[in-house]
């Protein structure tokens, strides 16, 4: 389970779902394309997970769930 966080939506909740269930480093356009958003707007709010130290950046524009 992961944390909430009153920022986040249930948007917000399937990527985190995603990146912490599956347990993969994944890319903005790979999530994206799982999740059936765009690419740009997953990145955006990939990267405010980063900034909430709720995800890492690992080997260029891969993230992971920190912890």
């Amino acid at each position: 389970m992961h944390p909430r966080v009153e920022w986040m939506d249930q948007k917000d909740n399937q990527i985190f779902e995603l990146l912490d269930e599956s347990e993969l480093i994944l890319s903005p356009a790979v999530a994206a394309s799982n999740l059936n958003y765009s690419r740009n707007w997953l990145s955006q709010r990939m990267s405010k997970f980063k900034d909430g130290e709720l995800i890492k950046k690992v080997d260029g524009s891969y993230y992971r769930i920190t912890g």
